[in-house]
């Protein structure tokens, strides 16, 4: 194996070892060293040539790995001619890997190490290589392929053209910088769990009407690599009534997701699902908005995607959220579904599927269809469904792809 490889092998365990220990964000994994920047460690894994030494001991430490043996493995990978055993000087290491030195203080502990070149990690490793994991030395074959399938899920390595795959990569890299701990919001369900809230009581001073569908006052979908979606409003809506705000990012992450409107009414999160390929659905709500005309718009502001789609429906009579359920199918198949808790009569069930590729989502019957958005081999359904008897929530029907779907249960 050429140094090349050896390099790449051990960014490949790296990855790993950030993987089993939660995959922690660069920021807490700098505010754990002390002494190295996040963007130092966000490099060490980004680029191709092998990290310096103190950047990879803080990543280590970070992560709770054997800095010994990872001082061994580091070696092996500066010279493979030495083997295992030989270390080289950090003096002549830092001769052909030079240090890029940071144009100020990392954080309160002082200066940090920043690194240079950067360009596209390779794939998981073959199952059955060697890597190191945290403390306790090498793991088996099989933890092995364990980690590799945990480091395709995290850095979402899709099957697909080269360049589609460095998109999916590119996205995770620049999520991972851009978000500090605080600021992360959780998506409700991830990689086929459903996530699910207890009903919340109707509110009081509220009068029980049915709750409809007046329309769609604005729809948004393109191609463009950004950080933000403007959706004009193509119909007036009226004052009092909600805003449902469906929408499927792409090459993007479970960050921040804000809706705004030039009226000022607040946009809540109800129902989000993220998969391993980077993809996003999430239903916002907004009751009892202020009235708006041709004149407003809607902003949808997020960290990083490089498509976007964007519906917003108006309901009447809603004005709050009793319950939500998530779900993904990650390689498709002919059908998709979640259920939720008993619902009760009067409540509306509001369903957003997306999919990439195959046929567009097709709800069981009993729902009402909503246009379908497509873009490029993305697609965007919705639709709603009026309960009329009690019963467990649900959201089905059919597809040919991959999926992930939000339902939310108002009233």
């Amino acid at each position: 194996m050429g140094q090349e490889d050896e390099v790449a092998d051990f960014l490949d365990r790296l990855r790993q070892l950030r993987a089993l220990a939660g995959n922690p964000s660069f920021r807490t994994m700098s505010r754990t060293s002390g002494i190295v920047s996040h963007s130092a460690l966000h490099e060490a894994l980004a680029g191709r040539r092998l990290p310096t030494w103190p950047v990879v001991r803080e990543f280590v430490k970070a992560c709770g790995g054997d800095e010994a043996e990872w001082r061994r493995a580091w070696a092996a990978a500066a010279n493979p001619a030495r083997g295992p055993g030989r270390l080289p000087s950090d003096a002549a290491h830092e001769a052909d890997h030079p240090v890029e030195q940071p144009a100020g203080p990392a954080g309160p502990a002082g200066p940090a190490e920043a690194l240079g070149a950067t360009g596209s990690p390779r794939p998981a490793p073959v199952p059955g290589r060697r890597w190191f994991g945290r403390r306790g030395g090498v793991a088996s074959h099989g933890a092995a392929l364990l980690a590799g399938i945990v480091i395709g899920a995290v850095t979402g390595y899709v099957v697909g053209s080269p360049a589609s795959a460095q998109r999916e990569v590119t996205a995770a890299q620049q999520c991972q910088d851009a978000i500090s701990d605080d600021g992360v919001q959780q998506p409700l369900a991830a990689h086929g769990q459903r996530a699910l809230d207890a009903a919340d009581p109707a509110p009081a001073g509220q009068s029980p009407g049915a709750p409809a569908w007046v329309g769609r006052p604005g729809a948004e979908a393109h191609i463009l690599t950004g950080t933000s979606a403007t959706v004009p409003i193509t119909q007036n809506v009226a004052a009092g009534d909600a805003l449902i705000v469906s929408i499927m990012l792409t090459s993007t992450c479970p960050a921040p997701l804000t809706v705004t409107d030039s009226r000022g009414s607040r946009y809540q999160l109800v129902a989000d699902v993220f998969d391993t390929r980077h993809h996003r659905v999430a239903i916002l709500a907004a009751f009892d908005v202020a009235a708006l005309s041709t004149a407003d718009h809607l902003a949808v502001t997020y960290v990083t995607a490089s498509k976007y789609h964007v519906v917003v429906d108006e309901y009447r009579d809603i004005h709050s959220v009793a319950a939500r359920a998530t779900g993904l199918g990650e390689s498709g198949g002919t059908s998709f579904g979640i259920t939720g808790p008993t619902c009760r009569a009067g409540q509306l069930l509001v369903g957003a599927v997306g999919s990439n590729s195959g046929t567009g989502p097709l709800f069981e019957p009993g729902w009402a269809d909503l246009p379908t958005v497509k873009l490029s081999s993305y697609w965007l359904t919705t639709g709603y469904q009026l309960v009329r008897t009690p019963g467990p929530c649900s959201l089905s029907g059919a597809t040919t792809a991959q999926w992930g779907a939000v339902l939310a249960v108002l009233q």
